[in-house]
């Protein structure tokens, strides 16, 4: 360095500013490590990490990992309120929206097909299904004022049903046939082909609760205490059995029994194939929830209080003794059960938006984990199901059963991705009304 240079840095009143600033650097780097000494412990972990609705060590513990989450493309000003993972083949899920609108997402990676606005925004949307044909691949939207149908490849609207009789519960898709119940306890089926009322069945009283699929046939539950089983394809009715008191609640089933809860305080256990009863359980207090079979179990719960596990697979053909249903185990565990994974029944709590995974042999709670961010939860199917978690902004976060060994489902690294929203509803373009001369057969009782 040049004389000269020299000069300028040490020109006078130069050396105290950097003098000045060099102390006051050591001032604040003495204070920062004085308030860090100070700070209280770190708190412990949030229930979620900021990124993912369901934190991965979270998920984990109840039997899953995380494949990925993505932003579902939903409408502007709208919000995400809930999931439909009814796709036979496991293609897709169904994303709604407050528009109302549903969006379709591919299940192996994400993206979003196609999102299409539905109906008004006064109707309230009960279901939503694939109805996958040879030459009709078509989306069900059953709404409490009709039937939509909208085309699976493009979301465009492929049929506006002409509804003789409105829904008043979800609707299952068999074949050809939407089927729900309507007023005055009717159950119709509602032919997907011509988009026309084609039969309808009933029970007395009103139809409590969505039709539950069984093989070749669908069984409803009567507010009046009578659960039928029809066939899926013509709506014959296969059996009747009167439960001495009326159905409250949704009916379950395995491949033995059909069950149904009742307003007496009991579960009943009828055979699947003749409707004859197989057991019946009665409880001294009123029993609420969501009624679940699998495992060898049936699980139902005691208004406000325990969760009880009745044994469901006894057999009673022999011992008339054993008509009284048995207590497998009770548990204090809050939740509605919504699958099996592993040994474990997985329940969910939407009041606190918490999971929990129990033991199926004594009920011991094995993981607690809260995701309040999840404004809709879904599974795949009852045993080992990929999981679906959904926040109100349209993130969506899919998570599949961990193998045997413990290794993770995905084979790629599970990514975040934003949440966009649509510029604009898309125009979909109505298809023509069915044959309004279609033939309707009915088989009222």
């Amino acid at each position: 360095m040049d004389q000269r240079s020299n000069a300028t840095l040490f020109r006078p009143g130069l050396v105290p500013t950097i003098l000045s600033f060099v102390t006051a650097c050591t001032a604040a780097v003495v204070l920062m490590n004085a308030d860090a000494s100070a700070q209280s412990p770190a708190p412990a972990p949030a229930s979620t990490d900021g990124a993912f609705i369901a934190d991965p060590a979270s998920v984990r513990s109840l039997g899953f990992s995380t494949v990925w989450q993505v932003g579902v493309r939903i409408g502007p000003q709208t919000k995400a309120t809930g999931i439909d993972a009814t796709d036979p083949d496991n293609d897709s899920v169904f994303v709604r929206d407050t528009g109302p609108g549903v969006a379709r997402v591919l299940v192996r990676d994400g993206r979003t097909v196609w999102r299409d606005r539905i109906g008004e925004p006064t109707d309230r949307v009960l279901s939503v299904a694939r109805a996958p044909q040879p030459k009709r691949d078509q989306v069900v939207v059953c709404l409490d004022s009709g039937i939509l149908a909208a085309d699976f490849m493009t979301g465009r609207l492929a049929a506006r049903h002409k509804i003789t009789r409105l829904p008043t519960t979800p609707a299952v898709v068999a074949g050809d046939y939407a089927i729900f119940g309507s007023k005055a306890g009717q159950v119709v089926w509602q032919q997907l082909s011509i988009g026309a009322f084609m039969h309808v069945n009933g029970v007395p009283g009103t139809v409590v609760d969505e039709p539950q699929p069984l093989p070749d046939a669908v069984a409803v539950g009567s507010s009046s205490g009578e659960v039928a089983v029809f066939s899926a394809g013509r709506g014959k009715s296969v059996w009747r059995h009167d439960v001495g008191a009326g159905v409250v609640g949704n009916l379950a089933s395995d491949p033995v029994s059909v069950y149904a809860r009742c307003s007496d305080h009991s579960v009943h256990a009828m055979d699947i194939g003749s409707g004859k009863m197989r057991w019946r359980w009665k409880s001294s207090d009123e029993l609420g929830g969501r009624l679940f079979a699998a495992g060898g179990l049936v699980l139902t719960r005691i208004e406000g209080g325990d969760l009880v596990a009745l044994e469901s697979l006894r057999d009673t053909a022999t011992d008339m003794s054993l008509r009284d249903g048995r207590v497998a185990w009770r548990s204090s565990v809050v939740g509605d059960p919504i699958c099996m994974i592993d040994d474990d029944f997985m329940l969910w709590d939407a009041r606190t938006r918490t999971a929990t995974t129990i033991s199926s042999a004594g009920g011991k709670v094995s993981a607690t984990a809260r995701f309040p961010d999840a404004v809709g939860i879904a599974v795949s199917r009852t045993e080992q199901p990929d999981l679906y978690l959904l926040s109100a902004n349209g993130l969506l976060q899919r998570c599949a059963p961990l193998k045997p060994t413990g290794e993770s489902t995905p084979a790629s690294k599970p990514e975040i991705k934003p949440a966009p929203t649509a510029d604009a509803d898309s125009d979909a373009d109505a298809a023509p009304d069915a044959d309004a001369n279609a033939e309707s057969e009915s088989t009222e009782p």
